[in-house]
């Protein structure tokens, strides 16, 4: 081989190794299968055969099937190596207006005994959304990919039939596309629940310690400022978007009892009065009478039940 073959051999093998290492890749997961910082799936999510299992049709099409007045989900993942911006859009046809998508990051943590990392929580972000790779907030070193939790609610109104909408990966003049179908079904999950997921809590005391801004920042203390209500009720519409109920327990075994959970009393003995209901209505009052729900997409409805304030350690 000539030297004028032999650096042309070169400058090519050059070329092509650069445009491998920027490659940019979109994948869908199932919601059973989390994809890890490398765009797999994490070994605690255990499949058999193809791990995408039946959600692809060919390589760049996927098909979900669900019924109406409900969430259908599934996993994205973004892969490239480099630091080169990216951005991720999901959109569907217009005329499928009863199909709402949100997105949310993935954020990824390390566990102490193993040192593995997961996915293990799930941030609400914008659509289209705009970041690089590692993410600049998770801090992953060597991360190369970053997944995305895809809710779709399907609306009680959404026409039957399938439904045609895209993921869009860019990345300066890269691109990379997966076709999505929705196939929504005559059939819609009815508005009551057959049953309730009672999602049990004790207390709020740990609201403090995972949001300690807002616990700081909080002038009148963090139970008689709106940042206490304000993390209570947002935990609640969660819960009752995805078909459960955020069941509050307001004392421990201590006999301490949240003050944000009985009226407030006053005097001692046979004497013993309620004194304020403020705190307990600024809790209950739009649980109870669903407005706290109003702009969910399930629509207004008061909560199933909650814990009575009398307990062994209260009024006692």
């Amino acid at each position: 081989m000539t030297q004028k073959n032999l650096v042309s051999a070169g400058l090519l093998a050059l070329l092509l190794s650069h445009r491998l290492s920027f490659a940019l890749d979109l994948k869908a997961y199932p919601e059973y299968l989390r994809p890890g910082p490398d765009g797999t799936a994490v070994s605690a999510d255990p499949s058999t055969g193809d791990p995408r299992g039946n959600l692809y049709i060919d390589p760049k099409r996927i098909r979900l099937r669900t019924a109406r007045n409900g969430y259908v989900s599934f996993f994205v993942v973004v892969k490239q190596a480099g630091e080169t911006p990216y951005s991720l859009s999901l959109r569907f046809d217009p005329k499928s207006a009863g199909i709402q998508p949100q997105l949310f990051k993935t954020w990824y943590h390390r566990l102490r005994n193993k040192g593995s990392i997961i996915p293990d929580a799930l941030i609400p972000v914008a659509n289209p959304f705009s970041s690089k790779l590692p993410d600049p907030d998770n801090k992953v070193a060597g991360q190369t990919a970053q997944g995305f939790w895809v809710d779709l609610w399907i609306s009680s109104d959404a026409v039957p039939g399938v439904h045609e909408g895209s993921v869009v990966a860019t990345s300066g003049s890269r691109k990379s596309q997966l076709r999505v179908q929705v196939l929504v079904l005559q059939s819609a999950i009815p508005t009551a629940d057959a049953l309730t997921i009672d999602h049990n809590s004790y207390g709020t005391g740990w609201l403090e310690s995972l949001f300690p801004k807002q616990s700081r920042s909080s002038e009148d203390g963090f139970f008689r400022s709106g940042a206490l209500f304000k993390l209570m009720h947002t935990y609640h519409r969660i819960f009752y978007e995805h078909r459960g109920t955020f069941h509050q327990l307001g004392y421990g075994h201590a006999g301490k009892v949240g003050p944000e959970f009985p009226p407030e009393l006053t005097g001692e003995g046979r004497h013993r009065r309620i004194a304020s209901w403020e705190l307990f209505d600024r809790h209950y009052s739009t649980l109870l009478d669903g407005s706290a729900f109003r702009e969910s997409r399930r629509g207004r409805q008061p909560i199933p039940f909650v814990y009575l304030p009398i307990n062994p350690e209260w009024p006692a």
